[in-house]
């Protein structure tokens, strides 16, 4: 026992700094658990997940347009849960990106900067990491990943690893078709992780591409062997990916929604990357903003990394992932905070990198000039990327109010309902009707409007396949729609004030539906007779 105790106190003492930070991490997330229900994206998942525990089948009976593992995540009981998940995911994920950032950067402070960055930028409400949104599970699979590819030579030439004697040649397959593997979850938990796959991809990509333009004189079939090499890397981790993604299917077409799947889990994203637009002064900046113009600019970007002979292949890669990272964010044009998190975990170790080359570059003047090299490109990534998030509107939730209302809230400066419309104005509405409908026992409802938080905190199931309006008028599903409506016929209907036309609903609710309480944002319809 006494030899067990010595063990963990000198793990204890080796890990000191990812002790600091984790404890960091739980102190700056306890406030999340007194939040009420209060965002939208967290209030669909919820919805979705508590649909599927009552046994209705994902995208064929319930609907919302991510892949599916954000939903079967969401299958805990309530928020409460929610947040407990995602405070051990946070902390599992702080782990694994501690024990990347040792094997990166050797210097013990610059795995300190790495980590402050990354707790920070994925704790604080600025880009919502304190809401349980797809892209910080996302990131607990890249790190997973990477990790395991880091077990491997994967990642030898960017971590610098010296070969030994050893140490084998060839990479071990096996760990990075389980690397593949995580990434594949990381995809099925939301579709645009497929851009940290393809910057995993670049790591082979840019040590073969700068051997060779570093060295002129290589014969043929050393080319032949090193594209070969590259291959041999690409093709285990894509198996990994292909094999997650082909279950995922083979999963849902067993559960007969393999239509469906494709449908609205996989190929509507295509649909919602081109449904936002921009509206610029400049035809040019309108253009750079389409899809074809955001892959165009992130195609001559990685060109021109693979083309640069002054840069380290640490340097490239976390440049080239945070390009690609940037590229996610922009996907749809929309203007969500939360999609800024992707871009965190590359942007961490990124500038990190940077000041590590401004370090040496002061030490050592032989290597001044890799060291400017490093700082112009990567100041101009991060200048570019801030620059597109301002021209885009790119809002960041405010950290130092939510802190003082919690603080204001257990000090009994603020009462629960104050603080809790400090979130949302639709809270007290929110509140006070599912204390009603709990009482009725009612299961299923109707809410013709944006309000999945209701559906969450009353714990009842939608009428119908969709938990918002914005779903059914983009979907043009209002015939789908009004049809699971008469069909059910609940006893309560929930018609939201800034709720959009509908006529054939609202004469369906005219005609069967009489006003049952008016609340300040919306409108409590009873059915008339019920059952009749």
């Amino acid at each position: 026992m006494k030899k067990f105790l010595i063990k963990i106190d000198k793990f204890l003492d080796s890990h000191t700094t990812l002790w600091f930070f984790l404890i960091l991490l739980v102190i700056l997330r306890v406030p999340n658990f007194f939040e009420p229900y209060w965002y939208g994206d967290e209030g669909i998942y919820l919805t979705v997940g508590q649909s599927i525990r009552s046994g209705q089948q994902l995208y064929s009976e319930i609907i919302d347009h991510k892949t599916p593992i954000i939903y079967y995540l969401a299958t805990v009981p309530n928020q409460f849960y929610f947040r407990v998940l995602l405070l051990f995911w946070m902390i599992i994920s702080t782990a694994f990106f501690y024990s990347l950032s040792r094997k990166f950067f050797k210097n013990k402070y610059l795995t300190w900067l790495s980590l402050l960055i990354f707790v920070i930028f994925t704790t604080l409400p600025w880009f919502e990491g304190n809401i349980p949104n797809g892209e910080l599970f996302v990131l607990g699979f890249v790190l997973a990943g990477l990790w395991l590819l880091s077990k491997s030579e994967y990642l030898d030439k960017v971590i610098n690893k010296k070969k030994t004697e050893k140490t084998k040649v060839k990479a071990n397959k096996s760990l990075i078709f389980a690397g593949g593997a995580f990434f594949g979850l990381a995809i099925l938990t939301k579709v645009p992780a497929l851009l940290d796959l393809a910057a995993i991809m670049l790591i082979p990509w840019f040590a073969v591409t700068g051997k060779l333009l570093q060295t002129s004189r290589i014969d043929l079939n050393k080319k032949i062997a090193m594209f070969k090499s590259l291959f041999n890397r690409w093709l285990p981790l894509l198996a990994g990916v292909g094999m997650m993604i082909i279950l995922s299917i083979v999963y849902f077409t067993g559960l007969s929604s393999g239509a469906d799947y494709l449908e609205y889990g996989l190929l509507y994203n295509l649909h919602y990357t081109q449904s936002w637009q921009v509206n610029f002064a400049s035809q040019l900046i309108n253009f750079l903003f389409t899809l074809q113009g955001k892959t165009l600019v992130l195609a001559l970007i990685l060109v021109a990394l693979t083309l640069f002979k002054n840069l380290s292949l640490k340097l490239k890669f976390f440049l080239g992932w945070t390009s690609l990272a940037m590229y996610a964010v922009l996907l749809s044009n929309r203007p969500y905070a939360h999609y800024f998190i992707q871009a965190i975990l590359p942007l961490s170790f990124l500038l990190t990198t940077m000041t590590e080359d401004l370090i040496a570059g002061f030490k050592n003047k032989k290597l001044l000039k890799q060291t400017l090299w490093s700082l112009a490109l990567g100041a101009t990534i991060i200048a570019g990327s801030a620059l597109i998030l301002i021209s885009l509107d790119f809002r960041l939730y405010p950290t130092k109010k939510y802190y003082v209302n919690y603080f204001k809230f257990i000090k009994g400066e603020l009462t629960q309902e104050e603080y809790f419309s400090k979130f949302n104005w639709l809270m007290s509405d929110n509140y006070q009707l599912t204390e009603f409908i709990q009482n009725t026992n009612e299961k299923r409802l109707f809410i013709w409007g944006t309000n999945p938080m209701l559906y969450a905190l009353s714990e009842t199931i939608p009428v119908g396949r969709y938990t918002v309006s914005f779903h059914i008028t983009d979907m043009n599903a209002y015939e789908e729609t009004l049809q699971a409506v008469t069909q059910a016929e609940p006893k309560f209907i929930v018609v939201m004030n800034n709720a959009p036309s509908f006529p054939e609903f609202y004469n369906y609710l005219e005609a069967n539906y009489s006003p049952n309480y008016n609340y300040d944002h919306m409108t409590l319809y009873k059915r008339e007779n019920p059952g009749n």
